[in-house]
């Protein structure tokens, strides 16, 4: 790991602003393929909003958003994994951020929202899905799957979004 990924991942901001002014690449990966977005992005912590936005703001490309590591986690995967909602935002606010991207298990950051029981997180991504697409993993799992094992609101959330969205397909193809 590089001076730029220590410091993403211990949350110092200003020591990121000092090292992208004086040239860290920010695209270099790791021994694990995660570059410092990554490990800004896998913080519980509110504060790591701020090391997120000092990276993107040096680089909001579609690449850096959507970069997967040798596991196929984007910077999402593990905002939501952490359950950060401040983070998962950030990142869904910026153009180009996959909130459909797969890892090596096939799950998207909306698996991983509603297995873990992050139901604010869940809400979101769904917003944020314009693809109109709810994925399966690799077991055939959904998230509204995921999300019956978790807790109610999860399930609640999921399905009801689930139903309207079956609803208005279902209209498109009549």
């Amino acid at each position: 790991q590089t001076a730029l990924h220590w410091s993403a991942f211990y949350n110092r901001p200003e020591h990121v602003r000092l090292l992208i002014k004086n040239d860290s690449n920010i695209g270099i990966p790791d021994s694990e393929g995660k570059i410092p977005l990554h490990w800004a992005a896998h913080s519980q912590e509110y504060t790591a909003i701020h090391t997120v936005r000092c990276i993107l703001e040096a680089a909001p490309t579609e690449s850096l958003l959507n970069w997967q590591d040798y596991e196929g986690r984007t910077p999402l995967h593990f905002a939501v994994a952490d359950g950060n909602e401040a983070v998962v935002e950030v990142l869904t606010s910026y153009e180009g951020c996959s909130v459909t991207a797969y890892d090596n298990l096939f799950r998207t950051p909306l698996h991983w929202a509603a297995l873990l029981g992050h139901a604010k997180i869940v809400h979101l991504l769904l917003e944020r899905n314009t693809s109109g697409t709810i994925p399966s993993d690799s077991h055939g799992a959904t998230p509204l799957h995921y999300g019956a094992q978790s807790n109610y609101a999860v399930r609640r959330h999921t399905h009801m979004h689930t139903r309207a969205h079956t609803v208005h397909v279902f209209k498109l193809y009549q």
